[in-house]
């Protein structure tokens, strides 16, 4: 059974234009430890949280939402050529259909 992480109202309106993209994304696959979509929040989060390293904001996440999570897994992830295509999907879905800035 996925985890579903603690996420603040603000949080959760930051990446609701991410949804309709995450579910059309090639290359999604179901990891039982650690999600594709649980994996792009964590990777936001670690981005605008104020955490000093990657191993104390895991170390935070596995205590506040309880994480069965290692920092080696977590880490290793950033090395999967899959998780690295599904996140460049979403990334240009987002960019091509995200109006432009005046």
């Amino acid at each position: 059974m996925a985890h579903l992480p603690m996420v603040s109202s603000v949080f959760a309106r930051f990446i609701a234009p991410l949804s309709p993209f995450q579910l059309s994304a090639k290359r999604q696959y179901t990891c039982h430890q650690v999600p594709d979509s649980e994996w792009i929040h964590a990777g936001l989060e670690r981005v605008i949280g104020d955490h000093r390293s990657g191993c104390a904001f895991i170390q935070d996440r596995v205590l506040r939402d309880s994480l069965q999570l290692s920092k080696n897994h977590y880490f290793e992830s950033f090395k999967s050529t899959r998780r690295y295509d599904h996140l460049t999907t979403i990334s240009r879905q987002f960019v091509h259909h995200t109006p432009s800035l005046p």
